[in-house]
C-alpha cells in the first residue's frame, strides 16, 4: 500500500465521515493510482473509517426527527456525495407525517407559500397536496 496514498487518506477521513465515492474522487485528484485508490478504499472500509450505510442512516434519522425533510431531498443529498440510494430510504416515520408535522409546527395558513416550503423540503407532489388538503381541513373545522 502507497504510504502517501495511506497519509492522504487518513487526513482526508479525520476532518469528517466521507462516502466510498468521495473518497474515491479525492484520492485521483490527488494523483494516486487506480490500484492503490482501491486498496485504500478496502482498507478504510475494513476499518470502517468509510461506511456507505452509515452516512445513509445518519441522513434518515436527520430527515426523520430534527430538521424534517422529504424523501426526495434526502436522495439528493446522498447522491452528491456519490451514494445511490435503488431501494426506498429506511424512514420509521412515513413521508406524510413528517411534513404534516413540519406544516402544523409553521402555523402557516398562506397555503401556497406552505406548498413552496414542502416541495422545497423534497416532499413529494402527492404528500404536498395531501398535507395541504389536511391543513385546509384543520383551517376550516370549527374551533371549540
Amino acid at each position: 500500500m502507497n504510504f502517501a496514498g495511506l497519509e492522504f487518506t487518513t487526513r482526508f477521513l479525520k476532518a469528517k465521515e466521507r462516502s466510498e465515492a468521495e473518497l474515491r474522487a479525492h484520492l485521483t485528484e490527488l494523483g494516486v493510482s487506480e490500484d492503490d485508490t482501491e486498496e485504500l478504499v478496502v482498507w478504510a472500509k475494513s476499518k470502517r473509517f468509510v461506511d456507505d450505510q452509515r452516512i445513509i442512516e445518519r441522513e434518515v434519522e436527520i430527515a426523520s426527527t430534527s430538521v424534517l425533510r422529504g424523501d426526495a431531498l434526502v436522495a439528493e443529498r446522498l447522491a452528491r456525495r456519490g451514494i445511490v440510494v435503488e431501494l426506498e430510504l429506511p424512514f420509521e416515520v412515513p413521508e406524510f407525517d413528517r411534513a404534516h408535522h413540519l406544516a402544523r409546527s409553521r402555523r402557516d395558513e398562506d397555503l401556497p407559500k406552505l406548498s413552496r416550503f414542502l416541495t422545497g423540503r423534497g416532499f413529494s407532489p402527492d404528500t404536498v397536496e395531501r398535507v395541504i388538503d389536511a391543513v385546509q381541513a384543520d383551517l376550516t373545522e370549527p374551533r371549540r
